[in-house]
């Protein structure tokens, strides 16, 4: 496995885990989405009361393109290694 294979597959990982961090928490603000009454928004340096259903919408498109990047990233790390390991 060369030097630059190795890097971009621990960039990629990086990358990966810092997603399903972000995952994580969009599927916690859904999960209090269910359980509260006044909903706000986080905008900038403000907080806005905001509507529930246009914002459980955004959150579960937001999870949508999260879930996304991870697999595509997933697949790019495993054909790195799969190229790496036939280059060994």
């Amino acid at each position: 496995m060369t030097a630059f294979n190795e890097q971009h597959i621990q960039s990629l990982s990086v990358q990966r885990r810092s997603l399903q961090r972000d995952l994580i928490e969009v599927e916690s603000a859904l999960e209090e989405l269910g359980t509260s009454d006044e909903v706000y928004k986080i905008v900038g340096t403000l907080m806005i009361r905001s509507d529930s259903s246009a914002l459980v919408a955004e959150l579960e498109e937001k999870r949508s393109l999260l879930k996304q990047r991870i697999h595509t990233l997933e697949e790019q790390e495993s054909r790195l290694q799969r190229s790496s390991a036939r280059d060994d």
